[in-house]
């Protein structure tokens, strides 16, 4: 009798349920195979520091499942893969691999074994069935009408077997960390140097998916996702480019031609294998161009706990800022205390005022709490706040700037209806230092991971400091940091919340951002300001990566205004590095969802930068909307001039 020893890798994070789930699942392996005896043990890692899945874990053990635990720090897919090829028996001949949600058979891995055995084969893929009566008639596969020992070019991790001697100690490769698809790469590169993973029909691992998951439109979104994942990986194999975007082209065209021709036909089916094929198709070829896949982590913070959800009726601090604005705090307060959402606490932190501030924040009595230092920014003063907040949620608001009645109440009712939000924020109008409002077109907010856009291009559409609401739980490690200049608490926020978690926005002008001349956004042609201001913002971006473990450093270069920038300050920054950075602007807008209007005018506007030191910094400074607006007075205004100097003569 052949004696398989197997150790089933299992990453992890955030997933407790789905994990118990699971590992009663694996306790359960037997054998099928007459002459094939199973000696099974498991190797979970968990990508959350704080050890969430370790009680899970030591229950199971308790009952007698052979398990090795272990926490992998460095935040990422592959980096959380390679620690659990690292936590298996390093005697083990076979590496299973499957996901922490997934339920497989009872007999799912001497399956795998025995078809790797059956057919010669470095490894086996089985199919991945989604059952759920609500959503289904009957279970779909992932790899359905396959026929057994069929040979794979491509697989993935949810359902896997790989020999051990073809994998090393570290196989995934940690530059997927962000994006996903590691398991897409490593199966690419092992079939394409000859080895061979084939299919095993009866290995069968089963899942349930949300039902917009399941609807026609999630279908095509994984159809497309799945593809990116695999053009992405055929461009970090180095394949060849050409060839393959001419195949995907040509399936693109083919789809769209049975598409047309499914309307007279009134055939759903073949719309439905035409939508297929077009999203196939269009993903690989984003993929190999270089638009990486927009998945991020699950949301946790490394170092200093798991997220907390937020309650139904959470307790909202609100946080003003105040330096010398006697003329506009108490109408800040005054906004904050008209909100229809009534749970909450106004704290005022006086940064070193000099003039009357303190006194209009004490006329409003017990209604307001007063905290006073000696003048160190906004960013000390927030911090010097957020020490006295009590409340769940954390509202920071500039002294000069206001809010609509009901800003709180929509703000808090997106945070209870997704509990595990790194952060809120809110559209908002642009007022005069008199309170009159200005016509200002923003670009949508960006929401949901942004992580991947974060890191690729050093931003995305983030709120400032006034239109934005973070819970308390992202706040933990601010209390100590100290960026080491006078930053503004949004600079902060953002980029740890886009790296933490999921971001929300109410996509409505909440907030009358006020633009005067002592604030920091006040507009600006100075380019030495504007530069300084992205590389500060690109520290702090790197900080925070590093404070979470994530595998990455954004360069100076990812950033495509601040390259522009560094060429109007006179920097030796060359043709081709500015032609790059407008060639980037296009998968950025991808990843940050923006409209080709949106698009269109980052375009005009960066090649303004990139191509003229004297409107460059104006663009820059006003915004491409304004700027036009502008330009188009101006010459309003000068062809005017000749007729009324006639009319007066």
């Amino acid at each position: 009798m052949k004696r398989a020893q197997v150790s089933i890798c299992v990453a992890t994070l955030n997933r407790p349920k789905g994990l118990d789930v699971l590992l009663g699942c694996l306790s359960r392996q037997v054998s099928s195979i007459v002459d094939l005896e199973l000696d099974i043990h498991v190797a979970v890692s968990d990508n959350d520091p704080t050890g969430g899945a370790r009680p899970i874990v030591d229950g199971w053990r308790e009952q007698g499942l052979n398990i090795t635990y272990g926490i992998e720090s460095r935040r990422g897919y592959a980096s959380n893969r390679n620690n659990t090829v690292r936590l298996a028996r390093p005697d083990d001949e076979w590496l299973a691999f499957v996901d922490d949600d997934d339920r497989p058979d009872p007999e799912w891995v001497s399956t795998l074994v025995a078809a790797a055995l059956r057919h010669g084969a470095d490894g086996a893929e089985g199919p991945v069935l989604v059952e759920s009566a609500a959503l289904f008639e009957g279970a779909t596969s992932r790899r359905a009408g396959m026929v057994d020992g069929t040979p794979l070019d491509v697989a993935a991790t949810c359902n896997l077997l790989l020999h051990r001697d073809v994998l090393g100690d570290a196989p995934f490769n940690t530059r997927f960390d962000v994006t996903s698809g590691e398991d897409t790469e490593l199966t690419l590169r092992l079939t394409r140097s000859g080895r061979r993973i084939v299919f095993a029909e009866d290995a069968i691992v089963r899942t349930d998916l949300r039902p917009e998951e399941a609807s026609r439109a999630g279908r095509l979104r994984r159809h497309y996702a799945g593809s990116v994942r695999y053009g992405w990986a055929l461009r970090h194999l180095h394949a060849p480019i050409v060839p393959e975007l001419a195949r995907s082209t040509g399936r693109a065209g083919r789809g769209a031609a049975l598409w047309l021709a499914s309307f007279p036909a009134r055939s759903a089916s073949q719309r439905e294998a035409a939508l297929r094929d077009i999203a196939l198709a269009s993903g690989k070829v984003a993929g190999l161009v270089g638009l990486a896949p927009q998945k991020a982590w699950r949301s946790t913070v490394a170092d200093y706990g798991s997220t907390q959800a937020v309650g139904d009726e959470p307790l909202v601090s609100v946080l003003i800022s105040c330096h010398n604005y006697e003329q506009y705090v108490g109408e800040a307060i005054r906004s904050a205390l008209a909100q229809t959402y009534r749970n909450v606490e106004i704290i005022v932190v006086n940064d070193g005022s000099t003039d009357g501030s303190v006194d209009e924040v004490l006329a409003f009595g017990d209604a307001v709490t007063l905290v006073s230092r000696p003048r160190g920014g906004p960013w000390l003063a927030f911090r010097e706040g957020l020490a006295h907040a009590k409340g769940e949620l954390i509202a920071p608001l500039d002294a000069d700037d206001t809010w609509v009645p009901d800003r709180l109440e929509q703000i808090v009712g997106v945070f209870t209806r997704n509990r595990e939000l790194a952060m809120v924020g809110n559209q908002r109008t642009i007022i005069s230092a008199a309170g009159v409002p200005r016509i200002s077109r923003k670009a949508r907010l960006t929401t949901g991971f942004v992580a991947d856009a974060l890191l690729r291009h050093a931003r995305y559409e983030w709120p400032l400091t006034s239109q934005l609401v973070v819970p308390k739980w992202l706040t933990e490690p601010l209390h100590t940091y100290d960026p080491g200049r006078r930053v503004p608490p949004d600079m902060v926020l953002t980029h740890l919340a886009g790296l933490s978690g999921t971001i929300g926005a109410v996509q409505q002008p909440l907030t009358n951002y006020r633009v005067h001349d002592d604030n920091r956004r006040a507009r600006t042609a100075d380019v030495g300001r504007l530069r300084a201001e992205r590389e500060v913002s690109l520290d702090i971006l790197n900080h925070w990566a590093e404070v979470l473990g994530v595998n990455a450093v954004v360069p100076s270069s990812a950033d495509s205004e601040l390259v522009l920038l560094q060429w109007q300050d006179h920097e030796p920054v060359s043709a081709g590095q500015r032609a790059r950075a407008l060639v980037r602007t296009v998968p950025e807008a991808v990843r940050l969802r923006r409209s080709l209007l949106d698009t269109s005018l980052t375009i005009f506007s960066r090649t303004l930068l990139a191509c003229s030191r004297q409107q460059g910094p104006r663009v820059a400074a006003d915004g491409p909307g304004q700027y036009v607006v502008a330009r188009l007075r101006r010459h309003t205004d000068q062809a005017r001039i000749p007729n009324i100097a006639s009319s007066a003569a």
